[in-house]
């Protein structure tokens, strides 16, 4: 009997679902695009419908099926989803519930602005965990655990802010929890601004199970309520310091440039070749922070380091950091603080180059949100799968709009 991990439970529980269901191997082979269209339907009630039921002609699960297919097969407007309609209905028609024929775009962009977003990214998030198996924790010697990385940051959609006749609709800022063990969005805050990620971080953080989790992020969110968040819920965290915390920061600089201090650290070296030159990045953890000023407001404080990066042999860039991990794991550390950019480099680098979001404008805010978060589902479900064509996600999706029919049947099959 094959057995859901205890993440995945865990992550249940957060998901407040109230039945989990176990698959046997044969069952897990099974699990194809007729699937996930069945577990779209069977879970209806997930996604509340405020229409008038008498004047409905196509339900939310069907309009965001369509929504779903478009997207993962280039479509990036609604423009681009009408066509897709238009060019796909006789599969649309047999696949899906369309006694009347396809949805109108008018009705599509309504009932997108309609859906919770909280509602829409848990079947989201519900729907992945079905279809992908269980990972190993990324780090466990039987004294320290890491189950997975949490990577947080903030994100502008940059051309999503318009002036209507009903005022202006702001750009749309998501703070996202991006796991690097699945490549996936977990959580995503829609914020004010991007300035408010400073109180958003412990919010964002409070609808997941983070024990036995690595927390990492920018600068900006190395703050006291965050760093107190993570460590009274068992997570991690290796935190950079920078001029938010200025002095602090000065006294860190002083201490890992003395050389006699920096002898006594733990070091971990690694190197690469990136642009015709040669990186070397240099690790030094270090437990000694009974010297430091007010420590006691980072709870949980273990470690403090320092990252030098050399590009030929010169010193081009320092940065420090706090952590609750003790210095003999600086290699685990290390790997958490270059997997911090996994977000901006697998998330929003795609979400802007890949699915133009910066492009794409909507007249109702909710709408934008829910947009975003069907992108993350979609990439998150192309990342799963562009092993089997050996190709981009760009490309995967081009593939994709090129044979959809025959396409999308082996996307989902390859999905373990």
């Amino acid at each position: 009997m094959s057995r859901i991990s205890k993440e995945l439970i865990e992550f249940k529980n957060m998901l407040e679902i109230d039945d989990y269901e176990t698959y046997k191997d044969e069952e897990i082979e099974s699990l194809n695009l007729d699937f996930l269209i069945d577990y779209v339907y069977e879970n209806e009630f997930i996604l509340e419908d405020v229409r008038h039921c008498g004047y409905t002609l196509h339900s939310v699960e069907t309009i965001l099926l369509i929504v779903i297919f478009a997207m993962l097969s280039n479509c990036n407007t609604y423009k681009d989803i009408e066509l897709f309609m238009k060019v796909h209905y006789d599969w649309l028609v047999n696949k899906l519930r369309l006694d009347f024929g396809v949805p109108s775009i008018s009705t599509i962009r309504r009932v997108v602005s309609m859906i919770k977003p909280l509602e829409l990214e848990k079947l989201c998030n519900e729907i992945f965990f079905k279809y992908i198996s269980e990972k190993d924790d990324v780090f466990d010697d039987g004294k320290f655990k890491i189950v997975d990385i949490y990577s947080l940051d903030g994100k502008t959609a940059n051309g999503s802010e318009i002036n209507t006749s009903k005022g202006l609709v702001k750009k749309v800022n998501a703070m996202s929890a991006y796991s690097i063990k699945y490549s996936k969005t977990l959580a995503t805050e829609f914020i004010e601004a991007k300035t408010n990620e400073i109180p958003t971080c412990p919010k964002l953080l409070s609808r997941l199970n983070i024990k036995d989790i690595v927390i990492t992020f920018d600068a900006l969110n190395t703050q006291e309520k965050t760093i107190k968040y993570i460590y009274e819920n068992k997570g991690h965290y290796v935190a950079p310091v920078k001029d938010n915390h200025k002095d602090f920061a000065e006294e860190l600089k002083t201490y890992f440039n003395d050389k006699e201090f920096l002898q006594k650290t733990c070091k971990f070296s690694e190197k690469e070749k990136s642009h015709n030159q040669q990186e070397r990045r240099d690790y030094f953890f270090i437990n000694d922070i009974d010297w430091i000023t007010n420590k006691e407001k980072w709870k949980g404080l273990k470690s403090i380091g320092c990252v030098k990066k050399y590009i030929n042999n010169k010193l081009s860039e320092e940065r420090y950091f706090i952590s609750d991990i003790d210095q003999s794991y600086v290699k685990q550390i290390a790997y958490v603080i270059r997997n911090e950019w996994q977000i901006e480099n697998n998330l929003h680098w795609y979400l802007d180059s890949v699915f133009k979001e910066d492009n794409n404008k909507s007249y109702i805010n909710e709408s934008q949100k829910n947009l975003n978060i069907i992108r993350k589902f979609c990439l998150g479900i192309i990342k799963q799968t562009k092993h089997i064509y050996n190709q981009s996600v760009n490309s995967v999706r081009q593939i994709l709009s090129m044979a959809f029919e025959k396409q999308i049947e082996r996307i989902f099959d390859s999905l373990r």
